[in-house]
């Protein structure tokens, strides 16, 4: 992997954490993902125009991924809602990958190797060190650890889907405009069930900050895709999910989170693991 192609997803991953503890941050949750999230309208129009209308296969894996996304960005408010930058992002980031690697077995064929299932392990340690942290069973604590939870099952099973589609050529961009169109309009759909008419209004107060975000989102998303086609998917994915390690470093040092020294080592053995399991894949 080259100098620049390693930056850029690096910055990918920065980018992925920081419009994560925007959300956070946000006077407004669901108003701040709505505007993240439409701001894929900006890609969405020109690939369904641009590109052939999806096969009855595609459309499948459509479904797939914007069910289990609507899911997943329903969690996502509510987790951060509820819980710490540091703690439920992190967790969320690691439940993926471990399931992903799981669902891949019958849906895919992937079977995991020795050093894949030693990586899980260690994911499965750094996520202990947040399950048991002090006080984490207590209701407060312990419902954002299962929503980050829900939230991880949702994006292995979306993921699984993504990366079917992805893997044909002929449907790839088809298959990424018509997922950020129903992106958006399923949040759209979602913040006004949740705000009412005082959507529009919490759009406008925030509307700078959440379609900057939004760019950033869909960059982050662009600059994978992009290195995943010129490089070993092992080796991209690993660097991607340094992301973990962005979000608890802003959690401590921006948001004064508590427990930011602990969450910053769970979340580098959470970061250490994929990177095995990851690299353990490329081999």
């Amino acid at each position: 992997m080259t100098v620049a192609v390693t930056f850029l997803v690096l910055a990918a991953a920065m980018m992925h954490a920081i419009w994560n503890a925007f959300i956070k941050r946000a006077a407004d949750k669901v108003a701040m993902a709505t505007l993240i999230y439409g701001s894929g309208l900006i890609v969405a129009v020109p690939g369904i125009i641009l590109f052939p209308f999806p096969s009855l296969e595609i459309w499948q894996l459509i479904f797939v991924h914007v069910f289990c996304h609507l899911i997943y960005k329903m969690a996502l408010v509510a987790m951060y809602e509820e819980g710490d930058l540091s703690q439920v992002y992190p967790t969320t980031r690691g439940i993926a990958p471990l399931i992903t690697t799981l669902l891949a077995i019958p849906v895919i064929g992937e079977v995991p190797n020795v050093q894949q299932i030693g990586s899980i392990i260690v994911i499965c340690l750094g996520l202990l060190i947040f399950v048991f942290e002090p006080g984490a069973f207590s209701q407060k604590r312990f419902w954002p650890l299962v929503l980050s939870g829900i939230a991880g099952v949702s994006m292995s099973i979306y993921t699984i889907a993504d990366t079917i589609a992805i893997r044909l050529p002929e449907a790839r961009f088809a298959f990424i405009g018509w997922i950020f169109l129903f992106d958006a309009l399923t949040m759209f759909g979602l913040a006004y069930f949740r705000r009412g008419n005082r959507l529009a209004r919490l759009l406008l107060a925030d509307w700078k900050i959440g379609i900057s975000c939004g760019i950033a989102a869909f960059l982050n998303f662009g600059i994978v895709l992009w290195a995943l086609s010129i490089m070993q998917i092992g080796h991209v994915v690993a660097l991607r999910e340094t992301s973990v390690v962005f979000a608890a470093l802003i959690g401590k040092f921006f948001m004064k989170e508590r427990f930011g020294n602990r969450r910053i080592i769970a979340s580098i053995v959470i970061a250490g693991g994929i990177i095995v399991m990851h690299f353990a894949a490329a081999d």
